[in-house]
């Protein structure tokens, strides 16, 4: 069964390839594909405009070349092959296919032959770390960091099983009663049906099963204790080969979005990450696809999030403006983002005022949420900030323009503008106060925060993930970074961790404050008040 997305995220359909045999007997690069060699392994690799559709072998010799695989059709053509020689009686070659599968191959004495999946017995509390590996989540909170964010998992056991090293289940097991009687839970009846990614759950006494497929289709079972069997309830899920993302004219695959994407099975959600993120502050940044409870959460860019009917299969490219025609969304700080349209604000805390050049924005000081952000949706700008009829900020360009707010109602308040030219401003207001104080200059500058890789440059913005939500900006480096400089100060040599690896950089904008989180689970705090920099903990 079709249900999933093709995961064809690096692939141009559009180019046709020329096709071209690979004799894994030359030792050598050719024209069309390059050669590098290992502590033996071979690898070869087409350039562009080129495929390989078939692999042979001549070692023994050049009349009798032997045929180990041969691709059926366009699409199963291979961009890459690795031969590796294991001892003088056994090879493996690894086969690289453009629509993402991976063919396995052994060759014992004088014969190849393809490898076989393996079988996987769900009741294994480990697996071998060179095959696959076993995860297990607590009944509370699962966490995944592709994702930034938690998923909650209430009253919820879960075992996660994970291939590695190309390798794939072809079937699974499970062992039953005193006697350890097998039983067969899952065969695949072809090499793209095996399994990925696998994870059991338990949730209000009911047991699940799911499957991510090689092909990235899925597959739901559930166990039923009357008849001791697991029963496979996918045709009662949403058929996500069937989604179209709406950009605001067009309908499109998520092929024809241009965007790259990467699939996983985490716990019992079916994931969808967008790797390449568009200019625009509202796109997309990934979705959620919940097969036990038949739900779809998609999150964007600004930090909202919409639940999304499963009956229908129109996504919405760009913060669900085709379901809300709303000027405005209103966030708070919990993980239900909710979608508000200017009809409905919960007035008197915000009044709303929209002319052809923009809106105007008076935020109550007396909201009943610490933290509130408004973003405007698309087409929509901010052109004058108020606090209780007080004005912060005006354009006085209209050129000039805001499209994200974020308010603060501690015991002090603080009001943060997001800029149009990327640029923010810090306001601040003490107490029972009603006078605003401009503090932008007194904090950090993003812009003379400098991450500086092993060769002594600069990371660009593509070599870091960056977002701000709730006043505090986060920065996820995609490179290694060997110093943070702050007005020329090494902060990573002050502390010694010279050779410790990155996670997560976060400057806090109300406290002041740049932690560092390593690899490793370090952290490291400074105080970067009024630009001096103050360490304030290390582990």
């Amino acid at each position: 069964m079709e249900n999933g997305l093709n995961n064809l995220d690096v692939y141009d359909y559009v180019t046709v390839l020329n096709p071209v045999t690979l004799d894994i007997s030359y030792k050598w690069p050719g024209e069309e594909y390059s050669y590098t060699e290992n502590f033996g392994t071979r690898e070869y690799s087409c350039y562009e405009d080129f495929g390989f559709s078939s692999v042979i072998d001549s070692s023994e010799t050049r009349s009798n070349r032997k045929l180990i695989w041969e691709s059926e059709n366009f699409s199963q053509l291979a961009n890459k092959v690795k031969f590796e020689l294991i001892n003088k009686k056994l090879n493996t070659l690894t086969i690289y296919q453009i629509d993402g599968e991976i063919r396995k191959f052994v060759k014992n004495s004088r014969f190849w032959c393809e490898l076989n999946g393996i079988t996987l017995n769900i009741s294994y509390k480990s697996g071998c770390d060179e095959i696959f590996e076993v995860h297990n989540s607590a009944n509370t909170l699962g966490y995944f960091d592709k994702l930034r964010t938690k998923i909650k998992c209430e009253n919820l056991s879960s075992k996660y099983f994970n291939t590695l090293n190309d390798n794939f289940f072809d079937k699974i097991v499970m062992y039953i009663g005193d006697l350890g009687i097998k039983k067969l839970i899952f065969k695949s009846n072809n090499f793209s049906e095996c399994a990925k990614q696998v994870s059991i759950c338990s949730s209000n006494g009911d047991k699940y099963l799911s499957i991510l497929h090689k092909n990235y289709n899925y597959s739901l079972l559930k166990y039923t204790n009357d008849i001791e069997k697991w029963v496979d309830i996918t045709e009662s899920r949403m058929n996500l080969s069937k989604l179209k993302f709406y950009n605001g004219e067009k309908y499109l695959s998520i092929k024809d979005l241009k965007i790259k994407y990467e699939i996983y099975l985490y716990e019992m959600n079916y994931c969808v990450v967008f790797q390449d993120k568009d200019v625009d502050f509202d796109v997309i940044d990934y979705f959620l696809y919940n097969l036990i409870e038949n739900s779809l959460k998609i999150f964007y860019r600004s930090g909202i999030s919409v639940t999304h009917d499963p009956n229908k299969n129109i996504l919405n490219l760009y913060n669900n403006s085709l379901v809300f025609n709303n000027s405005i969304y209103n966030i708070d700080n919990s993980p239900e983002n909710s979608a508000v349209t200017v009809e409905n604000l919960d007035k008197p805390n915000e009044i709303i005022d929209k002319f052809d050049d923009g809106i105007i924005l008076n935020i109550n000081g007396y909201v009943n949420k610490k933290y509130v952000e408004y973003i405007c949706t698309r087409n929509n700008k901010f052109k004058q900030i108020s606090v209780e009829n007080h004005v912060i900020w005006s354009s006085s360009d209209p050129n000039e323009y805001v499209e994200k707010v974020s308010y603060y109602n501690g015991i002090d308040k603080y009001l943060m503008i997001f800029l149009y030219n990327n640029k923010h401003l810090l306001y601040y207001c003490q107490g029972n106060s009603e006078s605003w104080t401009d503090i932008t200059y007194k904090r950090v500058d993003l812009k003379k925060i400098y991450l500086i890789n092993e060769d002594g440059k600069r990371l660009t913005r593509r070599d870091y993930d960056c977002w701000i939500s709730n006043f505090q900006c986060e920065i996820k480096p995609k490179k290694e970074v060997k110093k943070i400089e702050i007005n020329k100060l090494n902060l990573l040599y002050l502390n010694g961790y010279y050779d410790e690896v990155i996670e997560l950089i976060a400057i806090n904008f109300i406290y002041d404050e740049l932690i560092i989180v390593l690899r490793n689970g370090k952290i490291i705090a400074f105080s970067i008040s009024n630009h001096k920099v103050k360490l304030i903990q290390h582990d």
